[in-house]
């Protein structure tokens, strides 16, 4: 979020570890700000987004600026099908390690499912937020009109609240995560820009006002709250079209819907992976344009 400037005076001098995101490091390397000659370690965190097509050409560009007997590593909560493709061809003979609750929500995670009837989503919001928890709760939604529609109603009702949502100010994001990480506001409706990478430690509860349609995503924004071994609760909203999403999570720790399906009706079988198989071309030509720089 910071400028091109910014960042140019933070690496003018001799650092150990470099925090940075592939699209403004790319920039850099491209107008030869920075080497990455002498780079040791190489790790991508939330790799299942570094993998993605959007970030491939950049991540590639990346490593490709580094030495070539590079350590490399890839951490990620939540791990597709593509993405698991491109750690067998990356990273041929590396080592995997799945940390015991993989792909699943803690232990101390309480889910409650409430469905919505009608489209009345809205009682079953108010509702909720009656009930009081320790902490802050975040507010899910899927698109940013739903975020800024959600925040709306609330603000209208009396509720406090605040946005964190892409196609917005960075330095009005960054006061709102500040207010909320601070106490001053208790709500934080979002859409799941805020399920990653945000260190917050005060989330009491999640509300899925709107449900993911990915597992992923789904799981990422259950594990903003219940951290490092502390309680936690998860609130869905959930309409029929909820129902594939459901069934999934049977085996993922929530309970099984009070609501049961017509006879005769199956669930929906799992949609394709949102990420797209990366072809060898699209590998091939961002590894040619990689090219490391001299000091």
């Amino acid at each position: 979020g910071m400028t091109l400037e910014q960042a140019r005076r933070n690496t003018s001098a001799a650092f150990e570890v470099l925090l940075a995101t592939p699209g403004r490091l790319v920039q850099m390397l491209e107008q030869e700000l920075i080497s990455l000659n002498d780079v040791r370690m190489l790790i991508f965190d939330e790799a299942d987004q570094m993998m993605d097509q959007g970030f491939l050409p950049d991540s590639n560009y990346v490593v490709g600026a580094c030495p070539q007997d590079l350590q490399m590593a890839l951490f990620s909560a939540t791990v597709s099908t593509a993405v698991q493709e491109l750690m067998n061809n990356l990273f041929a003979s590396a080592e995997v390690i799945r940390s015991k609750g993989s792909g699943k929500v803690v232990s101390s995670l309480v889910t409650k499912n409430m469905i919505v009837e009608d489209g009345k989503r809205w009682p079953l919001f108010e509702k909720v937020l009656s009930q009081k928890v320790a902490g802050g709760t975040m507010v899910f939604t899927n698109t940013r009109e739903q975020c800024d529609k959600v925040a709306k109603e609330l603000t209208d009702k009396g509720h406090a609240c605040v946005i964190y949502r892409g196609e917005m100010d960075k330095n009005e994001r960054r006061m709102n995560l500040k207010k909320f990480r601070d106490g001053k506001v208790d709500l934080l409706v979002s859409t799941d820009l805020a399920g990653r990478g945000l260190d917050l430690d005060n989330v009491g509860r999640v509300i899925n006002y709107h449900l993911p349609k990915e597992m992923e995503n789904y799981l990422h924004r259950a594990g903003r709250t219940a951290r490092a071994g502390r309680k936690g609760l998860v609130v869905n909203l959930v309409t029929e079209r909820d129902q594939r999403l459901m069934s999934q999570l049977e085996g993922n720790k929530p309970p099984s819907l009070e609501k049961k399906m017509a006879p005769g009706q199956k669930a929906k079988a799992p949609s394709q992976s949102r990420f797209k198989k990366i072809s060898a071309k699209a590998n091939a030509d961002a590894k040619a344009k990689a090219k490391p720089r001299s000091k």
